[in-house]
């Protein structure tokens, strides 16, 4: 190789990769030949540590950015512009998911997309703890678990979020996973209580209950897990033994958050009345959290 390539060379690969020429530079062939390879594979190191720092924080702000899709299409997306929405009721959307706890994964796409056996073992692994510890269903078998199970559906609330509200038709039953609901009763006809881990909620549905009776917030950061209420019945009706105990357990709990006649405590308005009104619904949240 002549001196005058190598030279050549030399200039091109320090010009290419902006390292500059400096004050000491390379004289000999065999200076110029290691330079050119310093200078190539430092390029690729520090693409490399750019590369690593940028999936760093990339990774710490994916929660952020998953949260800012959601409000992006709730605050700007074309069916909010075509119907016209009120600024008010704008805000309230993105309010709700600025609320919201983001997962940077649809747990109910990737369960759907495993095949049956590995959605079961995962369902069980996800709800059987929460589900054995129910006092409703210490005697049930482990075959209704599993069915119980392949039907239930992960529900994430936030804080102050509403479950269920007074009046709603009932459809859902849910079991409390992790966190704890408030209930927000009607007037005079139970006290307020609050369930947690291993808990039914909105069992009513199950028992010829067709509309709520109360209304249900998160009290904290929830997870939960949903089933129609219709597939719960058809499943109880297999195991009228958990049917039974479901059911006792059901009417204890009504019995313990019943309100004795002259007893009644004051009770915030129904929120359902409240839900075009965005000061009273924080007025009516602050008084419960």
């Amino acid at each position: 190789i002549n001196a005058e390539y190598m030279g050549a060379m030399y200039w091109s690969v320090t010009t290419l990769t902006t390292v500059g020429f400096g004050d000491v530079t390379p004289v000999t062939l065999a200076e110029r030949a290691f330079a050119i390879v310093a200078m190539v594979f430092g390029t690729f190191v520090f693409g490399m540590v750019i590369a690593t720092i940028t999936n760093v924080l990339r990774n710490t702000q994916m929660k952020t950015v998953a949260r800012d899709r959601k409000m992006v299409r709730a605050g700007g997306a074309a069916f909010v512009r075509d119907l016209r929405l009120p600024r008010e009721l704008r805000m309230r959307l993105v309010g709700h998911y600025r609320r919201q706890h983001v997962r940077l994964y649809d747990a109910r796409d990737l369960l759907d997309e495993l095949p049956y056996h590995l959605r079961l073992d995962t369902l069980l692994h996800m709800y059987e703890p929460v589900l054995k510890g129910m006092r409703a269903l210490t005697q049930s078998s482990s075959m209704f678990l599993a069915e119980l199970c392949l039907r239930l559906r992960p529900v994430l609330l936030s804080a102050g979020q509403r479950l269920y509200i007074s009046g709603e038709v009932a459809r859902l039953v849910y079991v409390v996973v992790r966190g704890t609901v408030s209930l927000l009763p009607a007037i005079g006809r139970f006290a307020r209580g609050r369930w947690s881990v291993g808990t039914f909620v909105g069992e009513e549905a199950v028992f010829g209950q067709a509309k709520r009776t109360h209304t249900v917030l998160a009290y904290t950061d929830c997870q939960l897990a949903a089933i129609p209420a219709a597939d719960l019945g058809e499943l109880l009706a297999l195991y009228p033994k958990v049917r039974d105990a479901v059911r006792t357990e059901y009417e204890l709990k009504l019995e313990r958050l019943r309100v004795a006649p002259g007893m009644e405590e004051p009770q915030p308005p129904d929120p359902g009345t409240l839900l075009d009104d965005a000061a009273k619904q924080r007025e009516l949240l602050a008084r419960l959290l």
